[in-house]
């Protein structure tokens, strides 16, 4: 299978049931979490390239999959995530954050929720 570029809408919510926060990429319906925005961006950043080379080894695998209608509206109602803390999250995903620092970014309301996007370059 070709290799192309996948750009991963996302939104980003507090879930009070579950105690975490959560990301969830629109096109794959591919979900992260942890205990702050930037971790649960770091483990949506984490399965998207997962799922991206699960789908360049095995053709059958669909990885494009839409997150439901509730996802998408959450999304069309979010705040956009500044830029920095995305890139902050892929250098936690992917090992090139230091680890004696905290990225410990919390906005003022938790029932807020926050868009951005999941770049992942050479995905089938």
């Amino acid at each position: 299978m070709p290799k192309i570029d996948l750009t991963e809408p996302a939104v980003l919510y507090h879930s009070e049931e579950d105690a975490c926060w959560i990301a969830h990429g629109l096109r794959t319906d591919q979900i992260g979490t942890g205990d702050r925005l930037v971790t649960a961006l770091a483990d949506l950043m984490r399965a998207v390239r997962a799922l991206c080379e699960m789908a360049e080894k095995d053709e059958s695998i669909a990885y494009l999959r839409p997150a439901p209608p509730e996802i998408f509206e959450r999304f069309r109602n979010a705040k956009p995530l500044p830029k920095e803390l995305s890139e902050i999250s892929h250098k936690m995903a992917f090992g090139e954050w230091p680890s004696y620092l905290l990225a410990d970014i919390r906005p003022e309301d938790e029932n807020g929720s926050f868009t951005t996007e999941v770049v992942e370059a050479g995905c089938v």
